[in-house]
């Protein structure tokens, strides 16, 4: 396992000098451990004392400060230093082997619970560090409840494949990554399946993999009396249930109910960490309306081919919802031929085109949501709505900033505009109040005639059966009351921002990995973290769905700025993550080649269209080679305003830097042209 180093220099110690005292000067001080060559250089104040740099030490290298002394060569003697006299320029250090960074020997192995795609990455993660581990997962498939479960038989991904790959790993460079004619922009469900398990086959994960089992309760074992708090353990109680859950949409929740008592095939196992991914989409709302009885037609839901969309074929319905699985139910009833599909929701929800799901994805930092609306509008005209009229937009009279909150997910795609100018969908405010013969009655009063088929895409409720087997009362940040070796982490099911920092998986997974497991690792860290109170807390909240996990998507946004911001090492991570993000994106799916992919699509949907029978012009793609670099350069303006703002560039810089970006981003439209 690689032992990680520490900057040292953030956490340099401050003395008690008074300000303006000749103490306050600046010192530079060498450490070098006994016995050994390598040495550490930085920065203390004149009167930084010899305790001062004991304790720094003994903090970042997890180390016990009772048997780090310090020395100074006097000659030929060696000088033991007090812990009162003023630390001298050249220090001996006694006590630790070298200025690495303990890593915390627990006597179990690490117990990550989920199959799914952040689940599978921290396996994957664990098994390149050499950590001992087991995965647990209910349903006898990898692939989690999103894609072994929740996902049709033609599902595709909307966000973009370069960003949703097990193998998305800073630390690998781009040389892991799939390319576009292995891997799609936009994979089916069976291709990402088919990824996981090529992965996992790769890395040889199987013989860690514990399928077809539960996890039924979780009792927390505490060390014993005068033993090292590493000595706490988790008594994991689990269940084989065969294959009960195999290709089913449940959560743990189900599972618990209707294994609730039985102690047939029941076992145990010991693990001294744990992590938890439960996903966004756990458990699909399910709802009979009034009325569905004398419909007359298909009535069902969106998900797990629950749904028959051969039927649809020049016949028309009803969609009630209007998120990520709305607009996947758009594209195949399209695909299918369909007459005219409407989408019955409580708002116009705002929808994310493809070329804006890979800016915000490619982007070092979060664009602007007064950005992403204003890029937003191109499309919009064939959507006839101004974006910036929705109900889930604030912003200012001049439209220079603005924020978004919705409490849907955004739906990516470009077919839903097409089909709307098409006339072949139509956005109806409202609620569905009942269904008569072959009609559907809004709550609005206006009652949608002539239709054959309503499909239910709800939404989801988080797991709260994650809540239970965890004897959870609240969240402190991931961890469940506050346990730093017990790391739960979902992606977001709704958005509220000012900013948008993506909308794929794979850098937040990767981040859920190497965060989760720091802690673990370096416990000390995680113990500072609660000592400090920054971690926002939550707790279950189960009339809108929410377990404790599950924090409103801004605050959720303060969790992770406070793990950012306050441990050094997942700093540097995060900062590390973020550039890869446009490095990786822009080796993957570069501007160009997924602007042509874009209209490629577009223009094949607009041929089926031609093909069902309607001949008029083919509407151009909204975006062009000039529009998409004028975007980037942007997001170049808005790093580099932010960048002056906090002096990390002057203004004479600031000047040279925008040429510079001009200059090159005109050149590569022209050469893509």
């Amino acid at each position: 396992m690689a032992l990680a180093k520490f900057d040292v220099s953030k956490k340099v110690p401050i003395s008690r000098a008074k300000i303006g005292d000749e103490s306050q000067r600046w010192k530079n001080v060498t450490l070098k451990a006994m016995g050994g060559s390598e040495e550490l250089s930085f920065p203390v104040m004149q009167a930084s004392t010899v305790n001062e740099v004991r304790v720094m030490l003994a903090e970042v290298l997890g180390e016990d400060l009772s048997k780090i002394e310090l020395y100074e060569k006097k000659g030929c003697q060696m000088k033991r230093l007090r812990n009162h006299e003023e630390v001298p320029t050249k220090v001996l250090v006694k006590g630790i082997k070298n200025f690495a960074r303990k890593v915390e020997i627990y006597p179990h192995p690490f117990v990550v619970l989920g199959a799914g795609h952040l689940g599978l990455r921290q396996a994957l993660h664990w098994q390149k560090i050499g950590q001992d581990f087991i995965l647990f997962d209910r349903k006898s498939k990898i692939g989690g409840n999103a894609w072994n479960g929740i996902a049709n038989k033609t599902s595709k991904l909307q966000s973009e494949g370069a960003h949703y790959q097990l193998d998305y790993d800073v630390s690998d460079g781009v040389e892991r990554l799939l390319p576009f004619n292995k891997y799609s922009f936009w994979p089916s469900r069976d291709d990402i399946l088919g990824h996981f398990h090529d992965v996992v086959t790769e890395y040889n994960l199987w013989p860690h993999m514990v399928m077809s089992t539960q996890i039924m309760d979780i009792e927390i074992i505490p060390e014993p009396k005068g033993a090292h708090e590493r000595m706490k353990a988790y008594k994991v109680k689990h269940l084989h249930v065969g294959d009960r859950f195999q290709g089913q949409q449940d959560a743990t929740q189900n599972a618990l109910a209707e294994f609730s008592g039985q102690t047939l095939g029941m076992g145990e196992a010991m693990a001294s960490c744990m992590a938890f991914y439960p996903g966004a989409l756990a458990s699909p709302h399910r709802k009979t309306f009034p009325g569905e009885d004398i419909f007359g037609g298909q009535v069902g839901y969106g998900f797990n081919d629950e749904f028959d969309y051969t039927k649809t074929t020049g016949q028309n319905g009803i969609v009630i919802g209007m998120g990520a699985f709305a607009v996947e139910n758009i594209r195949t009833v399209m695909e299918n031929n369909s007459g005219k599909f409407y989408i019955i929701a409580r708002h116009h929800n705002l929808l994310l085109p493809r070329m804006l799901s890979w800016y915000v994805n490619q982007s070092r930092m979060p664009p602007p949501a007064a950005v992403i609306l204003r890029a937003m509008e191109p499309m919009y005209k064939y959507y006839g709505k101004d974006p910036w009229s929705y109900h889930s937009v604030m912003t200012n009279a001049d439209r220079s900033v603005a924020s978004i909150k919705q409490y849907t997910r955004w739906g990516i795609g470009d077919i839903y505009f097409l089909g709307v100018f098409y006339g072949k969908v139509e956005t109806v405010e409202g609620q569905l109040k009942r269904l008569k013969r072959r009609m559907a009655v809004i709550t609005s009063g206006r009652v949608i005639k002539d239709i054959d088929h309503v499909i239910k895409t709800l939404g989801f409720d988080s797991d709260f059966g994650i809540d239970k087997i965890n004897h959870t009362k609240k969240h402190v940040g991931y961890w469940p009351d506050g346990d730093y070796r017990r790391w739960v982490a979902s992606d977001q099911s709704a958005i509220d921002a000012s900013r948008f920092g993506g909308t794929a998986i794979s850098p937040y997974a990767a981040l859920c990995a190497y965060w989760g497991t720091h802690f673990m690792h370096y416990p000390e860290d995680g113990k500072r973290l609660l000592e400090a109170k920054i971690l926002a807390e939550n707790v279950a909240k189960p009339e809108v769905g929410a377990a404790a996990y599950m924090f409103e998507p801004r605050v959720a946004a303060t969790v992770q700025v406070a793990y950012g911001s306050s441990v050094p090492e997942m700093g540097d991570w995060q900062a590390s993550n973020d550039a890869f993000k446009k490095t990786s994106m822009w080796a993957v799916c570069p501007p160009e080649r997924f602007l042509e992919e874009c209209e490629k699509d577009w223009f094949h949907y607009c041929r089926k269209f031609k093909e069902f029978g309607d001949d008029r012009e083919f509407p151009p793609y909204p975006y062009t080679l000039d529009w998409t670099f004028d975007l980037l350069r942007q997001e170049e303006e808005d790093g580099i305003q932010f960048a002056v703002k906090g002096g990390q560039l002057t203004k004479e810089q600031a000047d040279e830097l925008r040429e510079s970006n001009i200059g090159k981003f005109e050149q590569r439209c022209g050469e893509a042209k």
